[in-house]
């Protein structure tokens, strides 16, 4: 409930407005994340690495320069980088990602009137994608390279139903953010690729974002230190062009839709602190969410996929025991599911059904007024039942296929007036469910840094 980090407020979950109910603290916080995994068995390694608060996580959170020039005014500058290096999840570009290289800025404020909030925040992203050998209209690419840009804006907006933002006061508001491209996101890749019986062709294939929206309304009620939850909406339309240039003109294809896809997504959430005995206080939190989405590609240009639709939930209750500023101890369980189908152009349906679940146990120990020692252990054990392979953050499943993963975690936490950062490493072994070969596992290896500098 005192981490400002995994504090249930606007800010943590994009809206820039949020930016101007935080503590009116100037701050600096960077963070560095490294992953690689690796797995004969599958013949695959993957190699990520960057300064986000998360991998997994786009979403910008304490992380850059934050300024408060008065208390009711924030501003926030950021930049990072993301690398992906092999086995990766494909991009925008329909093709094979081998390596994606990603630069991102931030620039958020946001001012606090009193009864309402406004916030606004731009954020131009850079991808430069390296793509697999394979085949494009039916020949095999040589030679390739790509660049991706996009330019979006967020404005955010908050209103206070208790008609006070004061952090110590119990706080109520209702708001909401929307997201649209400030300029046309576009991909441009350059092939060269080799046609019968023995000739090379140049290939220029452009993707262009037509139509990036998203927005949604969000309730959040905050009580100090005892009780904090939210609703929060998304609602989200993507829409893609696709072209075709080549030195050959009967490669070349106009300008057509790609894809049209939308989504609605739910999220509630809420923690709370209780006391207990001999200073101790038990937490315990949920959260849900689901999704749904619907995508129509057009099968002309590269992907054999014509339409498909998709249903997402997760489910995670956490609770634990902690006295404040000697120890904590805490348990979660998390199950997650994804549901739906696609048909291809030749009327084949392929259903997607993949089902996890996770359990994690783990706690700190203060060593010193500044010090703190931090260990857990997480179980995940994942299932897809579909018909076709099931891409997930890290590693593909095959249809039918289970993967059971534990994780070891340990780390170190430092805190004083004006410096706080944590160290994290972490070693985990996935492995597929009852096969009979040895080797059908892989490896994973991670560590983080995160540090803040408050001024």
């Amino acid at each position: 409930m005192t981490d400002e980090s995994a504090h249930i407020d606007p800010f943590l979950f994009g809206n820039p407005a949020g930016l101007a109910l935080l503590s009116s603290q100037n701050r600096l916080d960077y963070s560095y994340e490294w992953f690689k995994q690796t797995s004969a068995y599958f013949n695959t390694q993957s190699h990520l690495y960057g300064t986000l608060g998360e991998l997994n996580n786009d979403t910008v959170g304490y992380h850059g320069l934050i300024l408060f020039p008065i208390d009711r005014w924030g501003v926030q500058l950021d930049g990072d980088f993301l690398n992906k290096e092999g086995d990766v999840p494909p991009s925008s570009s329909f093709l094979v990602v081998q390596n994606k290289n990603r630069t991102r800025e931030t620039i958020r404020t946001a001012y606090n009137f009193g009864p309402f909030v406004l916030g606004a925040q731009v954020q131009p992203v850079q991808n430069t994608p390296a793509l697999n050998n394979q085949a494009i209209i039916g020949n095999t690419i040589v030679s390739q390279s790509g660049t991706t840009s996009s330019l979006l804006g967020t404005a955010g907006l908050l209103i206070s139903l208790l008609g006070d933002t004061s952090l110590k006061k119990d706080r109520l508001e209702i708001g909401g953010s929307y997201t649209n491209q400030l300029k046309q996101a576009q991909e441009i890749d350059n092939f060269q690729i080799t046609v019968f019986p023995n000739t090379l062709v140049n290939l220029t294939n452009t993707l262009t974002d037509t139509n990036i929206q998203s927005w949604g309304p969000e309730l959040y009620l905050d009580s100090p230190g005892s009780f904090q939850a939210a609703l929060i909406g998304r609602f989200v339309t993507i829409g893609i062009n696709t072209q075709l240039v080549s030195s050959d003109t009967t490669f070349t294809l106009p300008s057509a839709s790609l894809e049209e896809a939308s989504e609605s997504l739910g999220i509630a959430i809420f923690k709370m602190k209780t006391p207990l005995p001999a200073s101790l206080t038990l937490n315990n939190g949920l959260l849900f969410s689901f999704s749904s989405s619907t995508y129509n590609i057009d099968p002309t240009y590269i992907s054999t996929v014509s339409n498909g639709s998709q249903q997402q939930w997760q489910l995670a209750v956490g609770t634990g025991v902690e006295k404040t500023g000697d120890f904590t101890v805490g348990f979660q369980g998390e199950m997650d599911g994804t549901t739906g189908n696609q048909q291809t152009s030749g009327n084949t349906i392929d259903t997607i059904n993949y089902f996890s679940y996770k359990t994690e146990i783990g706690g700190e120990k203060w060593i010193s007024a500044k010090w703190a020692f931090r260990i857990g252990i997480i179980y995940q054990n994942e299932l897809n039942m579909g018909t076709q392979p099931y891409q997930t953050f890290f590693y593909k499943l095959e249809s039918n296929q289970r993967v059971v993963n534990t994780t070891i975690t340990t780390g170190l936490g430092f805190q004083d007036e004006h410096l706080k950062s944590d160290l994290m490493f972490w070693y985990g072994l996935p492995s597929v469910y009852d096969n009979p070969n040895p080797n059908a596992f892989g490896t994973q290896l991670g560590f983080q840094l995160a540090m803040g500098i408050l001024f």
